[in-house]
């Protein structure tokens, strides 16, 4: 699973940057019963092999929930603003 998006950030220098139908793919969960935090590769197609951009977002995962924390992380960014508009891929 993985996520397809536009997605506007800013880079070190604090300019916007857009990553036109960015590849946005959970690389990793590290979790306890309290939070999880989910490490997210973005990748662009054209610019070359592996990541463009990495960022860490942290959520609270559900023990009771039948979705593995991957998926829960997934099902967290799409509840988050800049990811609204997000298609499955």
């Amino acid at each position: 699973m993985a996520l397809q998006h536009n997605y506007q950030t800013q880079n070190n220098l604090g300019q916007d940057v857009t990553l036109d139908q960015s590849y946005i793919k959970v690389t990793e969960v590290r979790a306890t019963k309290l939070s999880a935090d989910a490490y997210v590769d973005f990748s662009v197609e054209g610019v070359g092999e592996g990541a463009v951009l990495q960022q860490l977002f942290r959520f609270v995962p559900s023990l009771d929930s039948t979705h593995n924390f991957i998926a829960q992380a997934y099902e967290h960014l799409k509840t988050l603003p800049e990811f609204e508009d997000a298609e499955d891929v």
